[in-house]
């Protein structure tokens, strides 16, 4: 099926947002084949209910905003924005899809798609610390260092400097970790004071999940790490810092001769001990 879309494209405000003139250039159609998704795409493209919702939408009414693309050197177009829209456009049996080709440098193309997807709603934060991770580096190509290279990055979403670095430290967990963050059973701190650990520290934090359920809280994860740069953690610290130490039993001894002068001649030590526990039970009904 050929594209239904050639009467019917908008383009969307974030088309100035990536530094062209949109409105000027020219809308082709370019066979689903000849694209290619961008090298280290960070952004997930899923086959969930919002993707069955915008198949719907493309078997209804096409392509309604034109894809931007740049041209590779061995031909064919890497997309810079539209990659769920082309997924959709594949279950919908489409052929063609429209799309704006544009020029663009690697690091321009960076930035420009990271812009453009950090637009979307319901981002997960593994998606945004690779994207920011991506930007970084392409605004330190473009000449941007120091604190104002992270004041760019976070620019186009509203983040701050310590925000952009805290999701870029993400990308130092492990898979297994950084999945926990996505499924917010580790906050977004936690993981960026874990991801200071080592893989094998990291593994260890696995482990005792896998052994008792338990991930470490944002203090224990400090103090993780704060054992990681004093090059004292071990596994048995690990353990003992997420599941807490376990909690002395309380011994208290009570001399006979201590005791025996409150009682009579002829009782012997059980005798005594009942005595005992019956008036410390009485003691507790009367002060709990």
């Amino acid at each position: 099926m050929k594209s239904r879309s050639a009467s019917k494209i908008k383009l969307t405000s974030y088309d100035d947002l990536l530094g062209g003139t949109a409105a000027l250039e020219d809308i082709r159609e370019v066979a689903i084949d000849e694209l290619h998704s961008f090298a280290g795409h960070p952004f997930k493209v899923k086959d969930d209910e919002e993707m069955k919702e915008l198949v719907e939408s493309v078997k209804a009414q096409g392509i309604l905003t034109a894809l931007l693309v740049r041209p590779l050197k061995k031909g064919g177009y890497e997309i810079i924005s539209g990659h769920r829209r082309k997924h959709a456009a594949e279950l919908a049996g489409l052929e063609q899809v429209p799309v704006i080709v544009r020029e663009m440098d690697n690091d321009s193309a960076v930035r420009a798609m990271v812009d453009s997807n950090l637009q979307r709603e319901n981002i997960l934060p593994s998606e945004k610390a690779f994207a920011y991770r991506m930007k970084m580096e392409a605004v330190k190509h473009q000449g941007i260092s120091g604190a104002d290279s992270a004041k760019e990055v976070g620019k186009s979403s509203n983040d701050s400097s310590r925000q952009v670095y805290r999701y870029i430290r993400l990308t130092y967990l492990t898979n297994t970790l950084l999945k926990t963050v996505d499924e917010k059973l580790i906050k977004l701190q936690t993981g960026e004071q874990l991801s200071y650990l080592s893989i094998i520290e990291q593994e260890m934090v696995e482990e005792v999940h896998g052994s008792t359920g338990k991930y470490p809280s944002l203090e224990q994860a400090k103090q993780l790490r704060q054992h990681r740069e004093e090059k004292t953690l071990t596994k048995e610290i690990v353990r003992l810092l997420i599941i807490g130490e376990p909690k002395k039993k309380r011994t208290i001894i009570l001399k006979q001769d201590d005791i025996k002068k409150y009682f009579p001649p002829d009782y012997d030590e059980q005798k005594m001990r009942n005595i005992i526990c019956q008036l410390l039970e009485e003691w507790s009904n009367q002060n709990h």
